[in-house]
């Protein structure tokens, strides 16, 4: 299933807990889409410790958020996983060059994600389309002062981390 517009997705599985953001468009003025919240989180049996499904095949992001510019669409992507994630990594892959063309769709995007943190930690080659591609990473520190443990859909608001208890503690 593809999602459209810029989305906050699980990179798949549980061993990595990386979150990759897509579709950022072309620029960071560019308008988002309206994006309403989830009614219900959805049920597979691949989840998280904390109860999230971990397909990215379903958003990540279960807010709504209004039509607004990349930029502050990508802003309340990294505070949601502030809150929501810390100790956590983002990913974000853009075409910043083809030759095939001569432009870069997203070559605007690269010092925006820098002064947001991100570090630009590969570069490749896409076969598919001849597009130099950038590989981007913001790590989530844990001390954010924001954070919250608490699953979106927890009446009692638990801390995800309860049922984990340290075997060395008596």
């Amino acid at each position: 299933m593809s999602l459209p517009g810029m989305q906050l997705v699980f990179h798949g599985g549980k061993c990595c807990g990386i979150k990759t953001i897509y579709g950022l468009g072309y620029g960071p003025n560019a308008p988002t889409a309206i994006q309403p919240a989830l009614e219900a989180l959805p049920k597979r049996d691949d989840r998280d410790q904390c109860g999230w499904d971990c397909s990215s095949e379903d958003r990540f992001f279960h807010e709504e958020a209004p039509k607004e510019s990349a930029t502050d669409r990508l802003d309340r992507y990294i505070d949601y996983m502030k809150r929501r994630r810390p100790c956590n990594i983002v990913e974000i892959v853009i075409a910043i060059r083809n030759d095939n063309f001569d432009w870069s769709c997203q070559r605007f995007w690269p010092d925006v994600l820098k002064e947001k943190g991100f570090k630009e930690v590969n570069r490749h080659l896409n076969s598919n389309s001849g597009n130099t591609c950038a590989v981007f990473h913001l790590n989530i520190d844990e001390d954010y002062p924001g954070k919250d443990d608490s699953h979106p859909w927890d009446e009692d608001d638990d801390d995800c981390d309860d049922d984990y208890e340290d075997e060395d503690e008596d």
